[in-house]
């Protein structure tokens, strides 16, 4: 995966730190892969949190070393390179709470040091935006900040994926490459410092060119201010300093200073940019324009940017003040406990996986969120966003005039889907579980489970009828109280269709909308009690090929239905309803089973996922070029089910005790329960 020098790969095999049998023997699916540990360990396990031996904690070492996590260099490596040298005992801190040196490997992995509440809450901006910045800023007189991944941010993790995304949005073959390319090629025979996006576009072959304005007007609709920079820039502007611009880029100034102004950037006395004053940072020249034209002392300003080149050694060349801060993207993703979200993105780096884990870093710079809305941000927006595009799209082009969002599944996507439809159809949340087929139609498919849940609750309804404990001989009571169990059954349609006739539901192409499903049971009612005027279903992924159901499904195959079934699961608790189970319909109500300790808590957290959803459809339709015309992109369930297996995949210790709390009822009668984190665990192999 990851190419490393021979130097290196000899680097760890002769580590003190790195014990091949501990490795083999601690992380068996290395042996059973048959892999050379040391590369392993160099490629994936590093990234992975695992440690090369008993006396070394990967985690740790990253945690208390952010500088290393930024560089994106294996921390076993660093160590033996440069971490040894330098006194960077580590372990020192977490002797601090308590922990012994040689009790150091197993404490990490006790404790899986890898998530951001591992030892003490910590940012992993904290060590960049904080005192030591306000007092640069404070002994300057003058405060010049570069722009890009400075004061601007694009939702992107490359700079580039922006053209790709052009090409996607407008369907324009062949832009991406074109624009690249066109861009290094006028840099290479220029004799000017820098280049204009006048002169690359002139350059492009004729069918490019009427882009340039396409590519303003992205620019302008994504760039949005760096929330953690602009507390900074404010101070700055309340303590009265002169404030500059500088950048080296190809936009023009005017164009620059319109974006500046809408992100609040409003306050300055000049800008500088490298194409339109032929002086670029990357030589210096800049600066030495700046100091002759401000006749100030060299140590009087302050510049931040975020280019160790550029923005650092070319300003401390010429005598300036430098403040360095890293992009946000390199923060993010080198930071241990956003490991799940680097390896979403590697899996494959293309612009959609780009824009959703830039969205995900910037929301977590910029709000405040707690966990379970962080949960429903980063996971249950992009599920719930990419399934309403999907139904949007389908019902038009299959004529249905009405939808019914099947409860409790269908609850957050219908919110989802009203929000972002220009023309959404009419639709209904409608209450068709489970256990309402058994009471409706004594339905249980020759399914024994089915049998068993339906035995449950006729002995509920009728404690008079002695059933028995084996599929067969309960099969011969039914028989036999045949006519009383039927007339109960008349009853309940009567009390359905009376809930129905309260509902209203209009159209006469219906097509209703649930997250997954085996035995098709809400399809099921909906086909017997809407007849001809019901079409089709449309579920998020399908474990039966029961054809006779037409359905739409939004996952479009499951290749191994056992290794996904507990995303599945998840998915269902990311876009649940904030409701209890529903066991009947009474009086055009519904009637909900008892409450118990699971569900109290599952409909709180339920309510703290559909705030962080709803969240994440806002930012990513407000960063689309024109929102009542086109979307940034639709997100396939294939992606959002990459997103969910790295979160299973890779668990910090905040994700572990969290979902730890999460229980789960697959029955129908909701009586059993099982934690959600032992069944992941399960299936990827946690301790």
């Amino acid at each position: 995966m990851f190419k490393k020098h021979n130097w290196e790969y000899k680097l760890v095999a002769r580590s003190k730190e790195f014990d091949k049998k501990w490795y083999l023997k601690t992380y068996p699916d290395v042996a059973q892969a048959k892999m050379d540990p040391v590369r392993h360990y160099m490629d994936y396990g590093w990234r992975e949190s695992r440690n090369p031996g008993p006396n070394f904690c990967t985690s740790a070492y990253l945690r208390f070393n952010p500088d290393v996590a930024i560089s994106g260099m294996c921390p076993l490596i660093h160590w033996e390179r440069f971490g040894r040298k330098e006194g960077r005992t580590w372990w020192n801190q977490l002797s601090s709470v308590g922990v012994q040196p040689e009790s150091v490997n197993s404490f990490c992995l006790n404790n899986h040091v890898c998530g951001p509440e591992c030892l003490k809450k910590r940012n992993p901006w904290q060590d960049f935006f904080n005192k030591k910045l306000e007092q640069q800023i404070a002994r300057h007189h003058i405060i010049s900040f570069d722009i890009f991944d400075t004061l601007l941010i694009r939702p992107y993790v490359n700079p580039t994926d922006l053209f790709y995304h052009i090409e996607n949005l407008f369907e324009i073959d062949g832009f991406a490459e074109a624009r690249i390319a066109t861009e290094q090629f006028v840099r290479t025979v220029t004799s000017k410092k820098d280049v204009s996006l006048e002169e690359i576009y002139d350059a492009m072959l004729p069918k490019y060119q009427k882009y340039k304005a396409i590519e303003l007007k992205m620019e302008k609709a994504v760039l949005r201010a760096h929330p953690l920079m602009y507390e900074y820039y404010q101070k700055a502007v309340e303590q009265g300093k002169k404030i500059i611009f500088v950048s080296d880029m190809y936009l023009p100034s005017e164009f620059l200073k319109s974006v500046l102004k809408k992100n609040g950037y409003d306050v300055f006395d000049k800008l500088y940019v490298s194409c339109e004053h032929d002086a670029t940072k990357a030589d210096g020249s800049i600066y030495e324009k700046i100091l002759s034209e401000l006749s100030i002392e060299p140590g009087k300003i302050l510049h931040i940017g975020d280019n160790n080149l550029s923005d650092i050694l070319m300003a401390n060349k010429y005598g300036v003040g430098t403040y360095f801060v890293p992009r946000y993207m390199d923060v993010f993703l080198n930071d241990v406990a956003s490991m799940k979200y680097r390896c979403f993105y590697e899996q494959k780096p293309d612009f959609m996986r780009s824009y959703l884990v830039a969205l995900i870093a910037q929301n977590q710079m910029n709000k405040k969120m707690s966990y379970w809305q962080s949960v429903g941000y980063n996971f249950a927006g992009p599920l719930c966003l990419g399934y309403a595009q999907l139904i949007d799209k389908e019902s038009k082009l299959n004529d249905i005039d009405s939808l019914l969002f099947v409860s409790r599944d269908g609850y957050l996507l219908q919110k989802v889907y009203n929000k972002i439809s220009k023309n959404p159809i009419d639709n209904y949340y409608i209450y068709a579980p489970r256990i309402l087929n058994l009471r409706l139609y004594g339905d249980f498919d020759n399914l024994e489970h089915y049998m068993t849940a339906y035995v449950k609750l006729l002995r509920t309804e009728f404690p008079n009828i002695k059933f028995a404990n084996d599929y067969k001989s309960n099969l011969e009571i039914l028989y036999k109280n045949r006519e009383e169990i039927m007339e109960w059954h008349k009853r309940n349609r009567a009390e359905y269709d009376s809930y129905l006739r309260m509902l209203n539901v209009k159209g006469q192409n219906i097509a209703a909308v649930d997250m997954t499903t085996g035995a098709y049971t809400s399809q099921k009612i909906l086909m017997r009690v809407f007849k001809d005027r019901f079409k089709f279903s449309f579920f998020s992924a399908c474990f039966s090929n029961k054809m006779a159901y037409k359905h739409i499904s939004y996952l479009k195959s499951i290749i191994n239905p056992s290794l996904q079934l507990n995303i599945i699961e998840l998915t269902e608790l990311l876009a649940t309803a904030p409701e209890f189970p529903v066991k009947d319909i009474r009086n055009s109500k519904p009637v909900y089973d008892k409450t118990n300790k699971y569900d109290l808590h599952r409909v709180r957290i339920v309510r703290e996922i559909e705030k962080g959803c709803m969240q994440f459809v806002d930012d990513f339709c407000s960063l689309a070029i024109d929102r009542n015309k086109f979307m940034p992109f639709d997100i396939s369930l294939e992606m959002v089910f990459d997103l969910l297996d790295a979160y299973c995949r890779y668990l910090s210790c905040a994700d572990k005790h969290y979902l730890g709390s999460v229980y789960h009822s697959s029955d129908i009668n909701n009586k059993e329960f099982e934690s959600l984190l032992d069944k992941i665990s399960k299936q990827y192999g946690y301790q």
